[in-house]
């Protein structure tokens, strides 16, 4: 993120929704790696969440090879994965303690994670209000809404403004590479993850903004 970040000379074009997608990225690899790796859950829960993720990757590789009208010799195979990963899913002893609408999507292929993001940031300590609220905002820049091209438009002349954005969004990742950081050890146990304590700070300043800082603003 450092080396896309702008140093606001006049001839600079700045390029801020690309600084978002990396924000944005950090936040859903996260989820992801918590999910998958790092949330405390039964082993059978745990297996069952793996084999829908792969289930929904196998799903999607399909939909992308169909809507190109691929006519890559792999796809007779992949029919064959989905099909053979579905009955597994069906089969598997924790399909039947998720409700029936998520079941439906889980075999259509339609998601690949039996938890919401929110779900997963509560889990995770993370308010579920911070995460909506920063996923929002991220996205409206990847997404060029109009929120973003009005928002930038009133910011071309007026450098604080600028600057500002650019840290607010740089606060998110820092933040979410905290709680990365904070996993870390238990993920790998056979390393040695020995933080400074001006890292420590920073772990621990972030993991309690990321925790507290909306319901205290709320009841302020």
């Amino acid at each position: 993120m450092l080396k896309i970040s702008p140093s606001f000379s006049d001839s600079e074009i700045l390029d801020f929704p690309s600084f978002a997608v990396h924000s944005r990225t950090i936040m859903d690899t996260f989820s992801s790696f918590y999910y998958l790796a790092i949330d405390t859950c039964p082993s059978d829960e745990m297996s069952f969440r793996h084999l829908v993720w792969e289930y929904h990757g196998s799903y999607e590789r399909r939909l992308l090879l169909r809507l190109t009208g691929s006519t890559n010799p792999i796809l007779p195979e992949l029919e064959k994965a989905l099909s053979d990963e579905s009955q597994s899913i069906s089969q598997h002893p924790f399909f039947n303690n998720i409700k029936t609408d998520k079941r439906n999507k889980i075999i259509k292929g339609e998601t690949g994670i039996i938890l919401t993001n929110s779900e997963i940031s509560a889990k995770a300590d993370i308010d579920p209000k911070y995460y909506k609220a920063q996923y929002k905002y991220l996205s409206s820049y990847i997404h060029s809404y109009s929120i973003a091209q009005s928002q930038l438009a009133s910011f071309s002349n007026n450098l604080n403004d600028v600057i500002n954005l650019y840290v607010a969004t740089f606060h998110t990742a820092t933040a979410y590479f905290s709680k990365f950081l904070l996993f870390f050890p238990k993920l790998f146990p056979e390393k040695d993850f020995t933080y400074d304590d001006y890292s420590k700070e920073i772990i621990d300043r972030w993991t309690y903004v990321m925790k507290y800082i909306i319901s205290q603003k709320f009841s302020a």
